[in-house]
């Protein structure tokens, strides 16, 4: 059953992540734009760069934390010289660097 559950904490914190980066970085773009509008509000393709830009952003920040996740999954299936032997998120981040 612990095999059902490797990487599903660097999975976890990989997507909050995300989440958090993207919709915080998105706010203060929109919010820093606005302003600057003579409408009230921005139109489509302005609201699809802000949402690519900070999307792109959290992306890169947080691919690493992917990264660990999919290889601690797959460290269960490959053969044992193979394995990285992660031991958590900051173990792979640390081996990352490395």
């Amino acid at each position: 059953m612990s095999a059902f559950y490797q990487g599903f904490e660097a999975n976890l914190f990989s997507r909050l992540g995300y989440l958090a980066i993207r919709n915080t970085l998105y706010k203060l773009i929109y919010d820093m734009t606005k302003p600057e509008k003579q409408t009230n509000d921005l139109t489509s393709k302005e609201k699809a760069l802000i949402g690519g830009i900070a999307g792109g952003f959290a992306a890169f920040v947080t691919t690493p934390l992917t990264l660990i996740s999919i290889r601690q999954i797959l460290d269960t299936q490959i053969k044992t010289e193979w394995r990285r032997n992660y031991s958590g998120i900051g173990d792979g981040i640390a081996k990352l660097k490395s």
